[in-house]
Formats: structure tokens, sequence, C-alpha cells
């Protein structure tokens, strides 16, 4: 419900213009962001918009927020056979948590990539916790290694990165850890290899601004602000999984309790990069719902319900607290809405008919959020976009004086 309630906010407008400028197959590989090439991520993720927003005849915001929302509700369903194998129907709960808990509310309504790649990371350790806690099926680690090469290519390596740690740690000798990554590398090598060799061979992804990228995202350090900011938003999401988990340690067995404790440790790893963000933890707090899942049937199963009750609060009042803080719902919101009504509605009432009127429009670096409601406009524009530190410079540097500036 009312996905499509409020306006494309922050990265939302930069994946839905990504996705208005794929016209075929070739954008899996390469995009155009607003008139220049984008080489920031694989377009992937938007490449899947641009589906989406041609099949459905809805708003753009309802169209391009739908793919979350059903990736968070296949995840769910797609877990709950996955981890049947746990006792007391535990798989039922997980994936109920998955649904209910702050991370999939958050993410999994906004127009961006991070509820993929975190689900993408869960199914894979999914398979993996299956392999050392029930049964050595090399079928499952070939599964899990496709998850993460696929993870991989869309967003980066964070969690192929967690998964070998988690594979150090859960051997039981060096010939063990040895036998697993011959079976997980071959297969998730072949697919970031073969994705990534197409566009460099035809020349349309530079490998420096790649690692160019990484290094900006690890080691630049944010405002005092955001860097509080970053981390509260982090602790908010982690904060029902983790109380549930905590809740009553002794119902879960030992490998379970692992996951938690391994999670957190990554937890408090990632707050140590100065570059952080709370997408980071996408990935480890998804996870940390397998033992919260356990340990809230377990409750039930031994009729403990008087615990449970405090449980269920708790999720359904973070649950809310994070539907306020939702750019969906997000004050500041209302001023974009009042802005891109104002500038739609100024070029509505401009007479398109006369041979002089621009069809090039110029935005500066604030103004990008507007992009993908000009890209839908009924009259097609050229868009280009401007830094807004040199905007004097780039104009008289412009050739034709007919264009309109947001």
């Amino acid at each position: 419900p009312n996905l499509g309630l409020a306006p494309l906010a922050g990265f939302e407008s930069k994946r839905v213009s990504i996705a208005f400028d794929i016209v075929d197959l070739s954008g899996l590989f390469s995009a155009d962001y607003i008139g220049e090439f984008y080489s920031n991520k694989p377009p992937i993720y938007s490449f899947l918009l641009s589906i989406f927003l041609k099949l459905i005849n809805s708003s753009i915001e309802f169209a391009v927020r739908l793919p979350s929302a059903l990736c968070v509700l296949f995840t769910a369903i797609i877990s709950l056979y996955k981890l049947a194998w746990i006792k007391n129907n535990a798989s039922f709960f997980i994936s109920l948590l998955l649904i209910l808990s702050p991370i999939s509310i958050y993410y999994g309504r906004l127009a961006e990539l991070e509820i993929f790649y975190a689900a993408l990371i869960y199914l894979s350790f999914t398979d993996c916790i299956k392999f050392f806690f029930k049964n050595n099926n090399n079928n499952l680690l070939i599964s899990a290694s496709i998850l993460q090469g696929i993870a991989f290519i869309i967003k980066g390596p964070i969690g192929i990165f967690m998964l070998l740690v988690f594979i150090i740690f859960k051997s039981n000798s060096l010939q063990e850890i040895i036998k697993v990554f011959k079976i997980i590398f071959p297969y998730f090598f072949i697919i970031c290899i073969g994705y990534f060799l197409v566009p460099l061979a035809l020349g349309a992804m530079s490998t420096r601004i790649l690692l160019q990228e990484i290094y900006v995202r690890f080691f630049w350090s944010f405002s005092l602000r955001r860097f509080f900011c970053e981390r509260l938003l982090a602790l908010s999401l982690a904060l029902v999984p983790s109380f549930i988990a905590l809740n009553n340690w002794n119902v879960i067995n030992k490998n379970f309790s692992f996951i938690y404790k391994y999670c957190s440790s990554l937890l408090l790893l990632f707050f140590l990069i100065p570059g952080f963000q709370a997408d980071y933890l996408a990935p480890a707090l998804i996870l940390v719902i397998i033992p919260s899942g356990i340990t809230l049937s377990n409750l039930l199963s031994s009729k403990n319900y008087i615990k449970v009750w405090p449980l269920l609060l708790s999720l359904l009042f973070v649950g809310n607290i994070s539907s306020l803080i939702l750019p969906n719902y997000a004050n500041k919101q209302s001023n974009i809405s009042q802005a891109k009504s104002v500038i739609l509605d100024g070029l509505k009432n401009v007479n398109y008919s006369s041979n002089l009127f621009p069809k090039r429009i110029l935005l500066t670096n604030r103004a990008k959020y507007i992009a993908p409601y000009l890209y839908n406009a009924k009259e097609k524009f050229v868009l280009k976009t401007l830094s807004s530190e040199n905007l004097k410079n780039e104009l008289y540097k412009t050739p034709s004086n007919k264009f309109f500036l947001i």
C-alpha cells in the first residue's frame, strides 16, 4: 500500500533516470545518467526497473518501488522452504520476521538495490548454513556461489567477504576450507569475470572509475552530522532482530547463536569505516533474522507467551517508527512534491507548438531528482546536468541559448 504516495527522492531518482535511458539489452552492461555515461555501479538493477516501467501502467513511483516490495515477499517464501529443516517450524517465524522487520519495511519500499543485494546474500547463507549444519551437499555450495556472484555484480564485495569469513570459522580443518573454496570460487569467478569482461572489452566500463568508487565509499569521511545519522539509522534497523535474539539466549543452539555473534562482529567492524553508510549493514541485519526467528519459535513452542508479547509489541512499535523516517513519509518530501508540481505545471503551460520552444533542459545537481518526471513527460526533452559549483562558466560555454535551466 502507498508505494506511489510520495515523489522519488535521493538515489531513487538516479536509479529511475538510468532506467529511462535504457532501451535495449545493452543496458545490462552500460547506461547513461542524464546524458552522461554512468560508471558508479553496473546498471542491472536499473535494467529491471526499466522493465517494470514499460509493463506497469501506473505512477512512476509505484512501478519502480514494486520490485523491492515483491523481493521481500519472494525472499520470505523461498526462505520458508530453504530453512524448513529447522525444528519447531522456525522457518515460518523467520519468514514472518523477514516481512515485518524494520530492515524490510525500510528498504522494501524504496526504488533502490539494497533489498535485492541483501536478499541474494541472505539466500546464499541459507544454503551455506544447511551445508554446515545439516547436509554436506556440494550443490548447496554451488547455489550459494552463484547467488553471491550475482550480488557482487549488482553492488559489491561485502557479501562474498561475509560468506568466506563464515566458512573459515565454521570449517573443522584447513582441508575442509580448501575443499569448500574449490567449489565456491570457480562459479563465483565465472559469473563475475564473464559479466565484467563484456563491457570492459567494449570500452563501456572504466576499471579506474570502479576502483575509485570503492576507495571513496570506504575511506572518504562524511560530515560529523551524517557520520552520526548513518549509525543511528543502522542501530534503529538492528534493534528488533537483536532484541529478539538476545531475549532468551539459551533457546538458540550454538550453531545459530554463532550467526548472531558473527553478524554483531560485522556490525562493529563496519561502524569503524569512516565512509560507513547504514545500507552496508543490510546483509548482516537480514541474516540476524534467522536466530531471531528460531528464538521466537522456541518461545512459542514452550508456551512462554509472557516473553513473546513484549517482542511483538516492540516489533510493531519500531516498525511504525521506521515507516515515519522513510523517504516515502519524510516531511521534506512535501517541499519536493511542491517543487515538482511547479516545474511540471510551468512546462505544460508553455507553447509547445512554437519552433522556438527549447527542448533542451539543463539540470543543476540539486535538481536531478526531477529528471525521472521529465523523462516521463508527454514532450521528449534532451536533458543534461551541470555542476552547481561552476554553473556560470558552464552556461557561457553552452553553444545554444535555447534551453531551460532548472
